[in-house]
């Protein structure tokens, strides 16, 4: 079951009249498991990605390359293979830096940003490339609540964004990130293969996934993500390439107008009408 649909979901599938879902893949997994639905994907507001934000300055940084991930700290979001794999691919004298915006629903701004800082000490220091694991480049930790225009004003400061998580209904941070014009690096599964559409392009990467056994110690709901389930996990090899290549091949923002077109509210909400009415 990759989707974990288990009592009581199907229980409560079985009382609708019609199922919606963001991506053909769930629509692919619901018709395995017996369960008719249609494709209607998330929409956007065109007009944001247009607008010029607050700029953002973090002086030791500034001048660098910005990979960044904004993400919930769980499980699945698994933002310990983005950890790993920029201070696998990057030495500390190159000049590129790794912003982590990070949430957790009832847990204070230090605690969280103590508790982040921690993993990646941690990761970095079972890593044991250096005898001194403070060598690595340091990560940017931006923790707690923030605005929608600041997480807007981060899209446009930073260069690259990656998503190693290990699986997404849409991931609206990681299409956020195409709207406001820059490369995407994301598993390849779910959500994502909806609006990053090759391997490898100047708009963005799909990393190499395997399925693996889900093992979530922190699941929203306790019937999903347990271990009957399956998730994707990266490729951390393929995910170190694809920083490598956009590093290397910086050219600024890029224009993604026909993919967020294909997704605005207006068209979205005209193939709804379609449904509705059909």
């Amino acid at each position: 079951h990759e989707l974990g649909i288990q009592h009581p979901w199907e229980t409560h599938l079985s009382l609708v009249d019609e199922v919606w879902v963001p991506n053909f893949a769930i629509k692919e997994n619901m018709k395995w498991l017996g369960y008719e639905s249609k494709t209607i994907h998330h929409p956007c507001d065109p007009f944001k990605y247009q607008t010029l934000y607050p700029t953002i300055n973090i002086p030791e940084i500034d001048h660098t390359f910005k990979f960044y991930c904004i993400t919930d700290l769980n499980d699945r979001k698994n933002i310990e293979s983005v950890v790993r794999c920029f201070h696998h691919e990057f030495d500390p004298s190159e000049p590129v830096s790794l912003i982590l915006k990070v949430k957790k629903f009832g847990v204070h701004q230090q605690s969280l940003t103590g508790y982040v800082q921690e993993v990646c000490n941690n990761i970095k220091k079972n890593m044991r490339m250096y005898g001194d694991p403070n060598i690595h480049h340091p990560e940017v930790i931006i923790s707690g609540h923030t605005s929608q225009e600041e997480v807007y004003a981060l899209h446009q400061y930073a260069d690259c964004f990656i998503n190693l998580s290990h699986g997404e209904a849409w991931s609206i941070p990681t299409f956020d990130a195409m709207g406001f014009g820059n490369p995407v690096i994301s598993t390849d599964c779910d959500g994502p293969l909806e609006f990053i559409k090759s391997r490898y392009s100047q708009k963005g990467a799909l990393i190499k996934t395997v399925k693996t056994i889900c093992d979530c110690r922190d699941s929203a709901f306790p019937e999903l993500f347990t271990g009957r389930d399956f998730w994707r996990s990266p490729d951390e090899l393929d995910a170190c390439v694809a920083m490598r290549y956009f590093y290397d091949t910086n050219k600024g923002k890029v224009d993604n107008s026909d993919i967020i077109n294909k997704y605005s509210y207006e068209t979205i909400g005209k193939q709804m009408k379609e449904e509705l009415e059909a």
